[in-house]
This record gives structure tokens, sequence and C-alpha cells, in this order.
């Protein structure tokens, strides 16, 4: 559910990003802190990209995948997969050489009998004669081929990378490199999902700041706006509501219940991701025991342990 009423701005803004020229290549960040619905933006985005005249999706999930080797191994193969399964007659030529592409630039691909390449559906003595051509060839010509490829689509491919803030610093500097590393493929548009604070200081290093090196990776960005206070004060009335549903003989007494809201529980929650939290949290205390404690109570100290745990 849109319960921000963020569909119309998503909707507008991937309409404009389909009106871009993707020629060269384009970087979009969707900016916000945590918690703030970056993950909901983009899936609203990814509804205009659908239709009516659908442009492919493709999801990265970094998360999936840990430490900075495998993130290398792994991303032009991933993404290769999902076109593959996408139109494999439509995007064959593209995904063979994104295989081969990431598997050059792979500091895995140095040791071909091992890491990545043991799960890899070719023969095991063809592997090495393969790997061994190509690192003869170099990156240019199979840039070449997947250029070529990729400027015969009449449509641009989306690649979505979402949660980037939650990786460590490492892994946030590999996969920017990465997407520089194919920035300029022709009709391929990255959308990047991150807080930009946590991104920047990832990115800051050997005296280079990281907003600078940001901008030049990025064309467009998106900063979501801040969730109206009204608006995140009516989901913690409506989740905490249906946390106290249907529980017979509860104990709330409801002249308490404003003050101990307004001075305990609010000030914790930031974010729908927040509200989200506590109310998982509070509903089997509240079941278990609305009937013998004061539930008002209940609510409170669950948001303290959750929230202020050191407390």
């Amino acid at each position: 559910e849109d319960v921000l009423g963020r569909a119309p701005v998503a909707h507008d803004f991937a309409q404009s990003i389909r009106e871009l020229d993707a020629s060269h290549g384009i970087v979009i960040g969707v900016l916000g802190a945590w918690g703030h619905g970056k993950s909901s933006f983009i899936n609203l985005m990814i509804e205009q990209f659908t239709q009516p005249a659908p442009l492919t999706v493709v999801t990265f999930n970094p998360w999936l995948f840990s430490g900075t080797p495998q993130l290398t191994d792994v991303f032009f193969r991933e993404l290769a997969a999902e076109l593959r399964l996408e139109d494999k007659s439509r995007f064959g030529d593209i995904a063979e050489g994104l295989d081969k592409y990431g598997d050059i630039l792979s500091p895995i691909a140095a040791i071909p009998w091992f890491g990545g390449w043991f799960d890899r559906t070719f023969k095991a003595l063809k592997t090495s004669a393969f790997y061994m051509r190509d690192r003869k060839k170099g990156t240019r010509s199979l840039r070449d081929k997947v250029t070529d490829a990729l400027s015969a689509l009449d449509q641009p491919i989306v690649v979505v990378i979402d949660d980037i803030d939650r990786l460590t610093s490492s892994e946030i500097r590999d996969i920017f490199k990465l997407v520089r590393l194919t920035a300029s493929f022709p009709n391929i548009i990255y959308l990047l999902a991150f807080d930009r604070t946590r991104v920047e200081r990832a990115l800051t290093d050997d005296g280079v700041e990281g907003r600078a090196y940001l901008e030049k990776i990025l064309q467009l960005s998106f900063d979501l706006p801040a969730i109206p206070h009204e608006v995140l004060r009516r989901q913690i009335f409506e989740r905490l509501s249906l946390v106290v549903d249907g529980i017979e003989d509860v104990r709330f007494t409801g002249e308490w219940w404003a003050d101990v809201f307004v001075e305990v529980i609010e000030p914790l929650i930031q974010n729908l991701r927040d509200v989200t939290r506590l109310a998982l949290s509070a509903r089997p205390a509240v079941r278990a025991l609305g009937r013998e404690i004061e539930t008002v109570d209940l609510l409170a100290l669950e948001a303290v342990r959750v929230f202020r745990p050191e407390v």
C-alpha cells in the first residue's frame, strides 16, 4: 500500500527517466535515510517501468553475497542470469558478454579452478581453455561485443541495486566501482538506492571526498522527502490498534495513553520501519499479558526495550 502517498511522484519520476537519452548509459540515485521508504518508492517506479510499453527490469541484491571478491565475481554473472530469465533469445548475446566480461575483471578469475568458477555450468576441461582465450583477448573485445548487442535494443534495461548503504564500506566502494565499469554501456539505466551520508562516508578515501566521487557517477538523483509527522503518527495509531484488537478484557487506561505516547513512545519512532518493529514486538506481549498488566505500560516498555535496549 502507498501509505505515504508517493505513487504519483514515483510514477512521474520514472516517466521522466524513460524520456532520457540512455544511449551512453545513465546512473540514477534514489536517496534517503534508512527506513524512509526507498525500496517502496522504487517498487512504485517499477510499476511505471512495466507499463504500458514495458522496460526490462533486473534486480541485483548485493546482500546475498558477502565480501569484496564475491561481489566482483557474481555481479556480472547475476545480471546475465536475470537477463536470460527475462528473454534468453533476446538477451542471450548480452548475457554471454557480461558473463565473460565479469570473468576477466574478477580477481577470483585469476584462479580458474576455484571460487565462483567451481559453480559454472562449463565443463571442467573446457573452463581453463575458455578462460585463457578470453584473458588473451582482454576486455576491449568483450566490451565491444556487449556494447553492440545493447545498442541494438529498442528499449533500455533498468538495473536496480537496493540497500547499498547496508553493506560494509569496502563493499560499497566495490559496488560503485562495478557500476562505473559499465556506466557507459548503452541502454543500461542503473537505479541505485542508498543513504547519501552513509555512502559518501564510505567513498571518502585518500583525501578524495566521497561526495565528489559520487557526483562523477550519478547523472540524476532524487531525494526522498521526510515522512510528514501526521502521517507517521497515523501509522503508529493504526498499527498499535491492531495489536490490541481482538483481545477481550484488555487493561487499557485511555487517560494515561496520551501522555505516555507523546512523552515516551513517539519520540523513539523515526520512520515506518520503526513502526513495524514496535508493532511486531508489542503484539505477543500484549496478547499474553494485556489482561493482567496495563497495556499502556506494556507498549511503553516494549518501545524502550526495542529502541533503547541499553536502558
